[in-house]
């Protein structure tokens, strides 16, 4: 095996171990390391957070972010709601749970 496949394979084991890690902490909390990280990319864009912007900064599908983000509202950690001037467009903002 070449040096660049036993640096990718050892990256990929150090990625999973530390996300284990992660999760192992945030069980307690009853919250998945992705759904952390949706609340984090929603707090960062702002009151302009979209499903879409969330999906392309967190690199994960839409409708993957779609389906995370009803269950997230269903445990009251977001909300989404219909934009005023476009109607067509979802927001996504964080509930005081979320916080």
């Amino acid at each position: 095996m070449d040096e660049d496949y036993n640096l990718w394979v050892l990256l990929h084991q150090t990625t999973d171990a530390a996300l284990r890690a992660r999760q192992k902490e945030l069980d307690q909390f009853d919250i998945s390391v992705i759904e952390v990280g949706v609340l984090v990319v929603t707090q960062a864009i702002g009151e302009k957070a979209t499903p879409s912007e969330i999906s392309r900064r967190i690199f994960r599908e839409p409708h993957t972010v779609s389906a995370l983000l009803n269950r997230m509202e269903k445990r009251g950690l977001v909300r989404k709601t219909q934009d005023l001037d476009r109607k067509n467009l979802v927001r996504v903002s964080i509930t005081e749970k979320g916080r």
